[in-house]
């Protein structure tokens, strides 16, 4: 590691807030700007869930059925839909809260909490020794700069210091989409088609690597298979993916 990383992140250590992120009571540093009880509020992912996808089986709020192989129907469909492993549902109040803020109220020093969160998912749930790169999922330029940041490339920052692994700007997004979020389950699987394209930069830099794809909710998957297709094309040896939150609309 570079000595300019190294004392970037250290400087970001100095920067966890005293009080919780979310409640605003006191926090203790290895929260990373959450208190215990805010920390310990965020739901838990079902251990009944696909194998592939990280859908929870069936449950009230997520009809998912698991087939015999422990996989469910659209990763079992869908030879091309990567491997997904999330951080925790997109549920409850806390990790909605922080990631909404982070996104579209700007509050950037919400991604530090969230990145400490990521990464302790990473670490328990991947062998990080697996990857190569972290290849975060693009913004538009357009939104990019009305945004004035990608949420997905700040959510890497504490897997790829603490993985020493390097962060690869490898995909962009030429011509903008509507956002998934306004979108219902049809429309989200046809929305990120052809919206993805590898970047000249990195064009020989892909070929052979195994890639960490990094997206903040992952739905549908539409997205995430969409981007792992495009770096598989362009000679990507392996590509899974990592969520903050992962969340089902049935709509």
């Amino acid at each position: 590691m570079s000595v300019l990383r190294q004392a970037f992140f250290e400087m970001l250590e100095l920067l966890v807030p005293d009080n919780c992120c979310h409640c605003g009571a006191p926090s203790e540093r290895e929260g990373y700007g959450l208190c215990a009880r805010c920390s310990g509020s965020i739901p838990t992912l079902s251990p009944r869930r696909c194998r592939g996808c990280d859908l929870s089986a069936p449950s009230r709020s997520v009809p998912v059925l698991l087939g015999s192989d422990g996989m469910c129907s659209a990763c079992s469909d869908e030879v091309e839909r990567p491997r997904i492993r999330a951080c925790a549902p997109f549920s409850g109040v806390v990790l909605p809260s922080l990631l909404l803020g982070l996104k579209y109220r700007g509050q950037r020093h919400l991604a530090r909490p969230l990145a400490h969160l990521m990464w302790l998912a990473a670490r328990d749930r991947l062998d990080l020794n697996a990857f190569d790169a972290v290849v975060p999922v693009p913004l538009h330029d357009r939104r990019l700069l009305r945004r004035g940041f990608n949420q997905a490339a700040l959510l890497s920052m504490e897997i790829c210091h603490r993985g020493n692994l390097p962060l690869f700007h490898a995909l962009k997004r030429p011509s903008p989409t509507r956002p998934q979020a306004r979108l219902g389950s049809a429309d989200r699987a046809l929305n990120p088609r052809g919206a993805f394209a590898l970047s000249a930069a990195f064009s020989e830099s892909i070929e052979g690597r195994r890639i960490l794809l990094l997206d903040d909710v992952v739905t549908t998957g539409a997205t995430v298979t969409e981007c792992a297709r495009v770096l598989r094309s362009r000679g990507a040896a392996r590509v899974d993916v990592m969520c903050l939150g992962r969340t089902l609309r049935t709509r």
